[in-house]
C-alpha cells in the first residue's frame, strides 16, 4: 500500500527518521555518507535529513522537504547534493515510496569484479534472475539532472542497482521494503564476496527456485518483520546510549540504598516494592500500581514508552478504530506529563516517585506525599512540589 494513500505528514516524517536510525543499526553508515528519502504524501516532493549527519544520529528537526528538483520547501540545514538520485526516481517510478542511497563496501567490492550476482544465499533472489543491473556511467556523485534520469533509467523497475565505485541504491513501494532492499542487498554482495574468497561458487538457486524463495521467504509480511526488527535495534541502541548519559542523582541513589530489602525488583522503568506475598495488583499498567517508583535516570525509556504509544494512535487511526486510538491519546498524554515532570530542572536531585497509594503513604520514600484522587505528588529537594498522572503500561 503506498504511503501516500493513508500517512499524514508528521508519520512520514518518523518514518523517514527511523529509515536513517534503521540503516545505521543495521551498519549501512559511511559517517555523514548516504542518504535515504520518503515520498512527501502531499505530493510536494520527498523528506531526506540534512546532510552532515550520520544516519544514527538523524532527528525529525533535521529532516528536509525537497521538491522534486531539489529546492528546500521546509526545514532548515544543507541539502545532500546528490538529491537528483531521489527527485530522479520518484518522478521516474510513481509506485516508489522510499529512496535509498548507501556507500556499501561489500557492494563496491563485488560491482569491482565485473561478475553476475548469484543467489548463493536467501538474500541473492531478490537481485537476480534477471541479474541486478549496474549504473556504469560514473562512479562519482549524482549530482545533476542528467545523472539521475540516467540512474533511474537503468534502475527501471527493479528494486535496486548497483553503483560501481561507489555504492547503491535501493527502493521500495514502502519504507519497510526500501530499507530492507538495501539492507540485503549489502548482504547478498557479502555473502558472494566471502564465497569467492574460498573458491569459485558451483551452487546457486536457479530461476525457479529464485522465485519460489521470493515469495516463501521475502514476501511482504516477512520483510515487515525484518524492518520492525531493525527499528526496534535501533531504538534499544539509542535508548542505550541515552542512559548511559544520564546519572542517577544523588537523592535517587540514597532511596535505592534505603529500600534495598524491599526492592523486589527492577524494572525497565522503575522499581517494583511489592511484597512478596502479594500478588501484582496492576500487571498492566505499573504506572498507576502503589507499589512502583520510577526516577530520572528512567527518562529514556519513558521516551521510548512515549513513541511507541504514537505508533498505536497511527495504527488504530489507520484501521478506523476512533475509540482504542483515543484511549492510547490518553495515555499518551498521562506519560509524557510525567516527563515532563522528570525534566524539570528543580526535580534533578530528585528521586522522582511516582504511583497510586492506596494505604497511609508508609512505603513512599521521603519527600513524597499519598497520592490524592490518583495522583502522587513528589517533591523536590528545596521544597517545592509538583504533580505527576499515572502514564503508560509497562511488561513486568
Amino acid at each position: 500500500m503506498a504511503l501516500i494513500e493513508h500517512r499524514d505528514v508528521d508519520e512520514v516524517v518518523r518514518l523517514a527518521v527511523e529509515a536513517n536510525q534503521a540503516l545505521g543499526a543495521a551498519g549501512q553508515g559511511d559517517l555523514v555518507w548516504g542518504h535515504v528519502s520518503v515520498r512527501d504524501p502531499r505530493g510536494r516532493g520527498f523528506w531526506m535529513k540534512a546532510s552532515g549527519l550520520g544516519f544514527e544520529e538523524v532527528v525529525a528537526s533535521r529532516m528536509l522537504l525537497l521538491g522534486l528538483d531539489g529546492e528546500v520547501l521546509e526545514g532548515t540545514g544543507s541539502r545532500h547534493i546528490e538529491f537528483p538520485i531521489h527527485g530522479e526516481i520518484f518522478r521516474m517510478r510513481p509506485d516508489v515510496q522510499c529512496v535509498v542511497h548507501t556507500h556499501s563496501a561489500a557492494a563496491n567490492a563485488l560491482a569491482s569484479l565485473g561478475v553476475p550476482l548469484r543467489a548463493l544465499s536467501h538474500e541473492g533472489v531478490l537481485f537476480t534472475h534477471p541479474d541486478v543491473p549496474r549504473f556504469l556511467r560514473t562512479g562519482g556523485l549524482v549530482k545533476t539532472k542528467e545523472l539521475g534520469v540516467g540512474l533511474a533509467t537503468t534502475l527501471g523497475d527493479a528494486r535496486a542497482c548497483l553503483m560501481p565505485r561507489h555504492g547503491l541504491v535501493a527502493v521500495g513501494e514502502s519504507v519497510a521494503t526500501g530499507v530492507m532492499a538495501a539492507v540485503l542487498l549489502d548482504k547478498a554482495c557479502r555473502v558472494q564476496l566471502a564465497a569467492m574468497a574460498a573458491g569459485e561458487p558451483i551452487s546457486w538457486s536457479d530461476e525457479t527456485e529464485a522465485a519460489s524463495k521470493r515469495d516463501e521467504i521475502w514476501n511482504p509480511p516477512l520483510l515487515e518483520s525484518g524492518w520492525q526488527y531493525l527499528r526496534r535495534k535501533a531504538l534499544a541502541a539509542g535508548v542505550a546510549a541515552e542512559s548511559a548519559a544520564i546519572e542517577t542523582s544523588p537523592s535517587e541513589l540514597e532511596w535505592i540504598e534505603e529500600n534495598s530489602g524491599r526492592i523486589r525488583t527492577s524494572l525497565p522503568n522503575g522499581y517494583c516494592v511489592r511484597p512478596p506475598d502479594e500478588a501484582c495488583p496492576k500487571p498492566d499498567d505499573c504506572l498507576a500500581c502503589s507499589h512502583f517508583f520510577t526516577g530520572g535516570r528512567f527518562l529514556p525509556v519513558h521516551r521510548q514508552q512515549a513513541r511507541t504509544i504514537d505508533l498505536l494512535i497511527a495504527r488504530a487511526e489507520a484501521e478506523g478504530l476512533p475509540a482504542v486510538a483515543n484511549s492510547h491519546r490518553r495515555r499518551g498524554d498521562r506519560l509524557r506529563a510525567l516527563i515532563r515532570s522528570l525534566e524539570e530542572p528543580t526535580c534533578a536531585a530528585t528521586t522522582h516517585p511516582v504511583g497510586r497509594n492506596s494505604g497511609d503513604g508508609s512505603h513512599l520514600p521521603a519527600g513524597t506525599h499519598r497520592s490524592v484522587g490518583g495522583t502522587a505528588a513528589r517533591r523536590t529537594v528545596d521544597g517545592q512540589q509538583a504533580s505527576t498522572p499515572n502514564g503508560v503500561s509497562s511488561s513486568r
